[in-house]
């Protein structure tokens, strides 16, 4: 079976929320680095599922940073990644999801 990526709906939320905040204040190649470094990312993640930090609540959500300030939320499961959700980093840390 292929191992794919799928996105909770408020991880997806996130990430178009940020997609249209980068287009309409930063140059049109700032969103396409955005996209480009999130399917690298998920790319990488598909290949070695385990290099996120594991969450200390709950082992079983795993983060790992993307850009300056956003931190990916996702779980392994069997048939790939759960992008669980894109946090910004800017925000009260104790709106994350670990």
């Amino acid at each position: 079976m292929k191992q794919r990526v799928n996105w909770t709906e408020k991880a997806l939320q996130v990430y178009h929320q940020e997609l249209r905040y980068l287009r309409k204040h930063h140059p049109p190649k700032t969103a396409h680095a955005f996209k480009d470094q999130l399917k690298e990312l998920t790319t990488m993640l598909l290949r070695y599922p385990y290099i996120g930090q594991a969450g200390i609540r709950d082992s079983t959500l795993r983060k790992i940073k993307l850009r300056p300030y956003f931190v990916l939320y996702y779980r392994v499961q069997a048939e790939g990644i759960l992008v669980v959700d894109l946090f910004d980093g800017r925000q009260d840390p104790a709106k994350a999801p670990e």
